[in-house]
C-alpha cells in the first residue's frame, strides 16, 4: 500500500513521522526517500536489530525504539513531541510469515502453513505468555470466548471442546497441531468455500496472545495528541475487529458541536479521508493486500 501511505502522509524534507510498527521498513523507507525523519518503534526485538543495519545509510533521520506503538506513542505525549503523520500497519509482515519449510522451526507459529513452528506467537519474545500456553491451559469457556471474539468464528465452542480434548492426550506444541484440531472441524473432504478456517484460528490466537485490540485501543487518543495542525493519522488495517475500531474511533471524533437548537457552533479540528482499498495493480505484486483498508483522518487545526 505504498501509493496509498505516501498520499496519506505526503512525506517531504524535515517533516517529522511515526512509524510505530516499523517492520521490514518498506514504509519507513519512503518517508525517509522523501527527507523525512523517522521515529520508529516495533516489539520485535528481531525487527529493531534488522533496522540497525537497513538504516545505517539514513543516519540520525532514523531512530528506532523497541517499543510496541502504543508505549512508543506514550513516549512521545510524554516528552511533548508533535509530529507531522503517524503511521500504524496493523498486519503482518513477510518476514514473521514466509521461510520454506527448513526454516520453519525458527518461526513463531503465526502461519499455519509451517507446521513445524513452534506455538509461540509473541511479537516481543520478553512477554511471557505463548499461544501454546493459552491452548494448554485456558479453560473449554475461556477458549470459546477467545474464538468468538477475535475470530468471529462461528464453530467456536465445537473448536474449544476439541483443544480441550485433543491435550488431555498430548499438549500442543507446533501450529502443525493446532491444524490437525482446526481440519476435523472443518474436513477438507467436504472442500473449502473460501481460505482456510485455520488463517481466523490462528489470528485469534495471535491477538491473544499480543493484547492486540487492547494497544490499539490505547494508541488511538495518544496519537491525536501528537499531531500538528495539519497532521496525518494513517492505519492500515487488514480485519473487520480492528476496522471496526479504527472507524468508529474516527466517526466518534471528527464530530462537530451543536448548540441549543442543534446548529454548528463549533467545528470538529479534524478530518475523515475516504477510505482507501488496494488496487488491481498493488495486488499484482502484493496478494496480502487484498484485505487491506487505509484509514486516514487529519488535523485541520
Amino acid at each position: 500500500m505504498a501509493d496509498e501511505v505516501v498520499r496519506g502522509l505526503a512525506p517531504e524534507a524535515d517533516k517529522v513521522f511515526v512509524d510505530g510498527t516499523l517492520g521490514g521498513g518498506g514504509h519507513a523507507r519512503l518517508l525517509l526517500d522523501a527527507g523525512a525523519v523517522v521515529l520508529g518503534f516495533d516489539q520485535d526485538k528481531d525487527v529493531v536489530a534488522r533496522a540497525g543495519e537497513w538504516g545505517k545509510p539514513y543516519g540520525e533521520r532514523l531512530r528506532v525504539t523497541h517499543a510496541n506503538f502504543a508505549e512508543g506513542l506514550d513516549a512521545l505525549v510524554q516528552d511533548a513531541v508533535m509530529v507531522d503523520g503517524i503511521l500504524l500497519d496493523l498486519g503482518m509482515s513477510s518476514d514473521q510469515l514466509d521461510g520454506d519449510e527448513a526454516e520453519a522451526a525458527d518461526g513463531r507459529g503465526f502461519s499455519y502453513k509451517r507446521t513445524a513452528d513452534p506455538l509461540d506467537m509473541r511479537m516481543n519474545v520478553d512477554a511471557t505468555t505463548t499461544a501454546a500456553d493459552i491452548l494448554n491451559t485456558w479453560d473449554e469457556a475461556k477458549l470459546t470466548q477467545m474464538f468468538f471474539d477475535y475470530a468471529e468464528e462461528p464453530r467456536g465452542r465445537a473448536l474449544a471442546k476439541a483443544v480441550v480434548a485433543a491435550r488431555s492426550e498430548r499438549p500442543f506444541k507446533t501450529s502443525g497441531d493446532l491444524l490437525q484440531i482446526v481440519e476435523k472441524i472443518y474436513p477438507l473432504r467436504f472442500g473449502l468455500k473460501r481460505s482456510h478456517p485455520a488463517g481466523r484460528i490462528f489470528q485469534a490466537l495471535r491477538i491473544a496472545v499480543n493484547d492486540e485490540l487492547t494497544v490499539l485501543a490505547r494508541a488511538l487518543p495518544l496519537a491525536l495528541q501528537l499531531l500538528k495542525p495539519g497532521g496525518r493519522l494513517c492505519i492500515i488495517t487488514f480485519h473487520s475487529l480492528e476496522d471496526r475500531m479504527v472507524k468508529k474511533f474516527y466517526k466518534n471524533i471528527a464530530v462537530d458541536e451543536l448548540d441549543s437548537v442543534g446548529r454548528v457552533a463549533t467545528l470538529s479540528p479534524y478530518k475523515i479521508w475516504k477510505k482507501q482499498m488496494p488496487t488491481a495493480r498493488e495486488l499484482e505484486v502484493n496478494p496480502r493486500a487484498r484485505s487491506a483498508h487505509v484509514r486516514v483522518i487529519e488535523r485541520i487545526t
